[in-house]
């Protein structure tokens, strides 16, 4: 390999200079036999020598590894190889150069003053780093070639980087290395290039700059953003130290002794051993001691091993963790709810990889180490996700709980079998129905009835109800009719939603001009909106909590979109008078009702984005809130309880038809939707503007199709821009 990067970056051989008496015992028989080979006979020549043989041609360096016992002042290394790079100078511009020296010093903390230093005089443009692959070492020893090149003001040459071990194939990894060489850009099997390179100083660890780990690691951002370790835990100093906090050390029984925490008891289950006899204990002061919620961290570590992590919880307490254990200690800022997604993060194979990555394989995880790791931090929809999810834990273990107490009472010692028969009857009936209830979440058909905005649900109600009775042209029609009710709520949310966040809808103009015919807009219509919002730019740039994120997905899948086109057939042909033959109409009405639930599938996001119906609204100016009255119409019932709620914002109007996000955020939905009794009906339903003739507009139900006049609509929806 080395004769290749010679080959080509210089087009000419190598000369090798390094010490006579090499003490690092490497095999040099591989040499090519056409390389010149420069012995010096001692380290203070081996600059003068590189000077000299680098004004000829280029130069391969194996510089000594010796390490000294301190570091003279004004030196930035106690490394020999370290030091000796730094004597050597580039004599010429073309000058090329590469030396053999241990990978710690391409990526380690310790060598970054090294890096800066010689980084002013020294561009690298070639890393390779191997393991086993040098007799006369020790076979986990990873030793880098790096290739220099004079920096140069104003050029920066890409950066190759290549790893391989004595295990790998040799005809795989020469064949990739030759490729690597001729790569302007991309990646290979064992290398890649950089075209941003790092600065001076920076670790040049393979790992850290892979893309294929920068790609996992830049991923983490679609938890809604990024941080460090440091910016949410942190790392507390040693509580206690097993060898010099000896005096302190004390036996269980002995008043205010308190459990030291050793690294073999953080279980791999993520919990705490309780204290054995080999358990120490101590006085402690408080300041020194854990504290519920803390995050302790077995901290020696095996190179590629998972962190091994427990959540310390109150029975723990009172305890101190000893020196082989890390402590994360939350800010206090921090959000509980992030809680157990971090806690599965640091667990995993990424976390891993992303804290080896720097420096290398980290065997003691400190503040030094752990600091700047990088960790998902969860935005606010997936916080409430999140919050939601630790509340349902709760529930269910308090009702596990629940259930284990009755029964471990069923042959209660004063014999009172009456009442614990009772007792076990009642507490079954309970589970039962909380069973039923929990089955029923995960029905899609139960969901859309009951967690589905109201003209959704209530369209879908009626669909359940004509498919019971088996296939019809009743429950054909009711089924397209729920589809293109569907298409035309998401597709007013997205045009409410689009306004308030100024984003323009290329379609609006159509819708323009169709209402202002008196023309009623169709599935056709709601469609385009919906794949405009699917593929236009500026809602792809939209942050991920924004609710026109989740409508963007509806119509992301080509399944999805294919179920969408096949109804939107099915809905022109019956239209148009191409009605199903009542042959072929059970057959029919089976694919549409497949194709609606593939619709309602995809748009489950609408069960977390309520509409609701504001009935009263007051401001406290001194708190700067509003209570806000509600009813919140999810469901195929528009008569539900009135809620309240504060709100920060002081402009919510009073009977209007509202969008509230996983934020608690409200979107005023006005006059894309518009919530009144229905004239017909005498029902409270929910409508969308249908046509304007001579100032007044039509307003059709979403619910039942039945249309009523509004004089006083046209301003309303000229102001929005459908008009």
């Amino acid at each position: 390999m080395v004769d290749r990067a010679f080959e080509s970056l210089a087009k000419a051989r190598p000369t090798v200079l390094r010490l006579a008496d090499d003490e690092l015992g490497l095999d040099w028989d591989d040499l090519p036999q056409t390389w010149p080979v420069n012995e010096v006979a001692t380290a203070a020549n081996l600059s003068e020598a590189v000077a000299v043989a680098l004004s000829k041609g280029p130069v391969l360096l194996v510089p000594p590894w010796g390490r000294r016992e301190r570091r003279l002042a004004g030196e930035v290394s106690r490394y020999e190889h370290e030091l000796m790079l730094l004597k050597c100078t580039p004599p010429t511009p073309s000058a090329l150069l590469a030396a053999v020296i241990p990978a710690m010093s391409l990526v380690s903390v310790t060598s970054e003053q090294f890096r800066e230093q010689f980084g002013r005089s020294w561009q690298p443009i070639l890393v390779q780093y191997s393991r086993g692959l040098l007799s006369g070492l020790n076979h986990r020893a990873v030793i880098a070639t790096v290739f220099l090149r004079p920096r140069l003001e104003g050029e920066t040459p890409p950066l190759r980087i290549f790893e391989c071990t004595a295990a790998d194939d040799d005809a795989a990894v020469l064949d990739d290395f030759g490729r690597l060489l001729a790569r302007k850009s991309g990646q290979g099997a064992f290398g890649y290039v950089l075209r941003d390179v790092p600065a001076p100083g920076e670790s040049l660890s393979f790992a850290r700059h892979a893309p294929r780990l920068k790609a996992r690691r830049d991923s983490l951002i679609v938890f809604g953003g990024a941080a460090t370790l440091d910016e949410i835990f942190e790392v507390q100093p040693v509580g206690f130290n097993i060898t010099t906090d000896r005096a302190f050390k004390c036996a269980a029984d002995v008043p205010d002794a308190i459990r030291v925490i050793s690294g073999r008891e953080i279980k791999r289950d993520g919990t705490i051993a309780i204290p054995d006899e080999y358990t120490e204990w101590a006085k402690v002061p408080s300041a020194k001691q854990l504290q519920t919620g803390d995050i302790v961290v077995r901290a020696i570590t095996m190179a590629g091993q998972k962190l091994i992590l427990a959540e310390v919880a109150e029975v723990d307490l009172p305890a101190v963790a000893a020196n082989g254990v890390a402590v994360l200690r939350p800010k206090a800022d921090f959000d509980g709810s992030q809680r157990s997604l971090l806690v599965q993060y640091l667990r995993s194979g990424l976390a891993r990889e992303l804290l080896d990555a720097p420096s290398g394989a980290v065997g003691t995880l400190n503040r030094q180490t752990l600091q700047g790791l990088p960790l998902p931090r969860p935005d606010e929809s997936l916080s409430a996700a999140l919050s939601d999810l630790a509340e349902a834990e709760r529930s269910f273990e308090a009702w596990r709980v629940e259930a284990a107490a009755v029964l471990e009472a069923a042959f209660p010692d004063n014999e009172d079998f009456e009442a614990a028969r009772a007792r076990l009857v009642e507490h079954g009936r309970n589970s039962r129905l909380r069973l039923e209830a929990a089955s029923n979440i995960t029905d899609q058909d139960h969901i859309v009835r009951t967690r589905f905005p109201y003209p959704v649900a209530y369209r879908w109600r009626i669909v359940e109800a004509e498919l019971s009775a088996g296939p019809s042209k009743d429950a054909y029609d009711a089924i397209l009719q729920a589809a293109e009710v569907l298409l035309c709520y998401t597709a007013h949310l997205a045009l409410a939603l689009a306004r308030a966040a100024n984003v323009n809808v290329g379609y609006r103009s159509t819708v323009q001009a169709s209402l202002a015919k008196g023309k009623g807009l169709g599935f056709g219509d709601w469609s385009a909106i919906l794949e405009e919002v699917r593929d236009g730019k500026a809602f792809r740039n939209l942050p991920k909590a924004h609710p026109l994120s989740d409508l963007r997905s509806l119509l992301t899948s080509n399944e999805v979109a294919a179920a969408r086109k096949r109804l939107n057939d099915r809905r022109n042909d019956d239209s148009h008078l191409r009605k199903v033959d009542s042959t072929d109409l059970p057959q029919a009405t089976e694919s549409a009702a497949a194709d609606l639930r593939a619709l309602l599938a995809s748009a489950k996001f609408l069960s977390d984005l309520s509409l609701i119906h504001i009935t009263a609204v007051r401001w406290d100016s001194i708190r700067q809130e509003a209570t806000i009255s509600y009813r919140e119409l999810m469901g195929d019932h528009p008569v539900v309880p009135t809620r309240t709620m504060t709100y920060r914002e002081p402009d919510v109007e009073v009977d209007s038809l509202y969008l509230k996000d996983t934020r608690h955020q409200l979107h005023l939905l006005r006059p894309f939707i518009a919530g009144r009794i229905c004239p017909e009906c005498r029902n409270w339903s929910t409508f969308h503007a249908d046509g304007v003739r001579q100032g007044v507009v039509t307003l059709k139900s979403l619910e039942h199709g039945h249309t009523v006049k509004d004089a006083s609509g046209e301003e309303p929806l000229r102001q929005v821009g459908l008009l």
